[in-house]
């Protein structure tokens, strides 16, 4: 039988920090801007249906209540989602460029709230983007990001240390 062979050990790698959650902020903010722009169709929508429900209380001269229902219900609709959808997609744009970060807390919140409007199929990728924003937007390095662009730093040399 042959005896053992000596195997080395494999080479120690150095540590490596994990990458800043910094990086994820203009991806996060990309998102936030997707999803505000499908609110915005959702209101878009609401504002057809009330047209096409004055269409048939006004012109054709229907006047049922279901008439009358989707006019009120859709207007409330397009009420919530409007500003909403204006709010998330300002917040992302701002967020690109490491500014306003109350302002996507904000817009993450609201973008929960755009499952009150009447819009159920934006609910997940709502919930989904809200609980990944809040867990980037309380790190401390992003902190520290958002502190140093607001103190004069360019958000891309800020974002460039952090992809280091």
């Amino acid at each position: 039988m042959a005896a053992p062979q000596f195997v080395p050990p494999p080479i120690a790698q150095p540590f490596r920090a994990p990458p800043s959650k910094l990086t994820q902020v203009p991806t996060l903010g990309t998102l936030l801007i997707v999803h505000g722009a499908l609110v915005l169709l959702w209101a878009l929508f609401c504002v057809f249906a009330i047209a096409i429900g004055a269409i048939n209380v006004g012109f054709l001269g229907a006047g049922k209540d279901e008439d009358y229902i989707v006019i009120v219900a859709y207007t409330v609709f397009a009420a919530g989602a409007l500003p909403v959808a204006i709010l998330e997609i300002v917040a992302g744009m701002r967020m690109r460029s490491l500014r306003s970060r109350n302002l996507a807390f904000v817009a993450l919140f609201a973008s929960l709230a755009s499952f009150f409007c009447g819009n159920v199929f934006c609910l997940p990728l709502s919930l989904g983007l809200s609980v990944w924003g809040l867990l980037v937007l309380l790190d401390r390095s992003v902190i520290d990001g958002f502190a140093r662009v607001q103190a004069g730093e360019d958000a891309g040399a800020v974002l460039a240390d952090a992809s280091r």
